[in-house]
């Protein structure tokens, strides 16, 4: 009776290092699960942040590049998009029979 005994509290021993090694192993998933979502969330904090940034920079350049003109218009300055070289002028002569 004894040797069963303790060959029972073996096997429950056994049993429950077994549980013991899989909660282990189940505790470091979690932990790497919960380090990967941390690391994502971050990363798309991080973006969202450089977004707003860009987007705010973009406002600004918007809102100087008006003022430009504006002061450019506002001085009497012509922008002109056109090339400065002068323009020739060509006379061309159409000669037509005359009906006689």
């Amino acid at each position: 009776m004894r040797d069963l005994l303790i060959r029972l509290d073996q096997r429950v021993t056994d049993g429950f290092a077994t549980i013991n090694q899989r909660l282990d192993a189940f505790d470091r998933r979690a932990e790497n699960l919960d380090a990967r979502v941390t690391k994502l969330e971050t990363a798309e904090v991080k973006r969202a942040g450089e977004l707003a940034g860009a987007q705010r920079l973009g406002s600004y350049l918007k809102i100087a590049v008006t003022a430009l003109v504006a002061v450019v218009g506002y001085l009497g300055y012509q922008i002109e998009l056109a090339p400065r070289s002068d323009r020739v002028v060509s006379k061309t002569v159409i000669q037509t029979p005359s009906r006689s």
